[in-house]
């Protein structure tokens, strides 16, 4: 027998293949835009994830000021759906230049409730919205220059006892030259001490 039928209206007959098609859809519109939880150059690695993690307990060991970030370059709200896992995270902003419609879905309960803010525009554009904060992660523009300028944003808004941080900091300098250029130019300018994490995070404490 020709049986034509999809595998949600296999496992839910009836009603419910409707209602579960469309879910299904979305979930799938979700793993493809993925490059924290599936990421695309290797999607059985969970070290974007782990990473991500180790970096945020991290912080909140060694700082003394940690209760609000900014998340500059938010795309589709995975890294600050972890973020916003830990409770003594009490606010976050996020900024993005795009509108994303799986971000809004997926920080919608947080949106809702305040514990966390979308800014939509650049860090130069939305600096003026957020004065200070503890904690300044970023992930936006790769190019050398706005990270740069991203860096020269939030450095002088994280209070001391916070952290400036962010992603993609590769120490081969192979993927994404820009970031780790910039990144190390703060570094020796500042005499920081840079760390490190499995998902190509990096922070610097700021205790002066």
């Amino acid at each position: 027998m020709d049986d034509t039928r999809s595998r949600s209206e296999t496992r839910f007959p009836g009603r419910w293949a409707a209602w579960f098609r469309p879910w299904r859809m979305m979930h799938l519109l979700w793993m493809r835009n993925s490059v924290r939880f599936f990421p695309h150059w290797n999607p059985a690695s969970l070290d974007q994830v782990h990473g991500l993690i180790g970096m945020i307990r991290d912080i909140e060991s060694r700082t003394t000021r940690h209760a609000v970030w900014v998340e500059c370059g938010s795309l589709h709200g995975e890294s600050a759906g972890l973020m916003l896992a830990f409770p003594f995270i009490v606010k976050l902003h996020c900024i993005d230049i795009r509108d994303s419609r799986i971000l809004a879905a997926r920080l919608a309960p947080f949106l809702k409730s305040g514990r966390c803010t979308f800014h939509h525009g650049t860090s130069r554009q939305c600096q003026a919205e957020i004065p200070e904060v503890d904690v300044a992660y970023i992930d936006a523009d790769h190019s050398y220059d706005a990270v740069k300028d991203d860096i020269a944003v939030w450095y002088p808004r994280v209070a001391v006892g916070g952290a400036l941080c962010g992603h993609d900091y590769h120490p081969s300098g192979n993927a994404w030259p820009g970031v780790r250029r910039a990144v190390d130019e703060f570094v020796a300018q500042h005499r920081l001490t840079l760390t490190t994490y499995a998902d190509s995070s990096w922070m610097v404490l700021k205790t002066a």
